[in-house]
């Protein structure tokens, strides 16, 4: 529960980098891959 907390704060501290194309589309990457990480 802290992580997602320290990774809610992260993003509303960092707005500027969280609105970056490149960091949506890595972000819709990594939220692709972990549901096959999680089940390997």
């Amino acid at each position: 529960m802290s992580y997602i907390n320290t990774f809610i704060r992260v993003a509303a501290d960092c707005p500027a980098h969280m609105d970056l194309p490149s960091m949506r589309w890595s972000r819709r990457n990594t939220t692709a891959i972990l549901p096959g990480k999680t089940a390997g």
